[in-house]
């Protein structure tokens, strides 16, 4: 099954489908239309809920993330202090 996605001239030009994606990426748009969207919301919401040792598994991938972020930022400070 092929999906076209037609490109427009102009930006103000909206069709109903439009409003519908607002906010959606090219590919969520895809999964949408297929019915399979809710199916992958389902998925990230139970990933999100999972837990280790009591502590939520996103929220570790959170704090590892922010940790990466402090030292990518205080390497970059040193290097401009000298």
């Amino acid at each position: 099954m092929k999906i076209a996605f037609e490109k427009r001239d102009k930006e103000d030009d909206f069709s109903i489908l439009d409003y519908y994606f607002i906010g959606l990426s090219r590919e969520e748009k895809v999964l949408k239309i297929l019915g399979l969207k809710s199916l992958i919301d389902d998925m990230e919401n139970y990933n999100n809920n999972l837990s280790v040792n009591g502590e939520k598994v996103s929220s570790k991938i959170k704090k590892r993330k922010l940790k990466n972020k402090r030292k990518i930022s205080k390497k970059s400070g040193k290097k401009g202090r000298k």
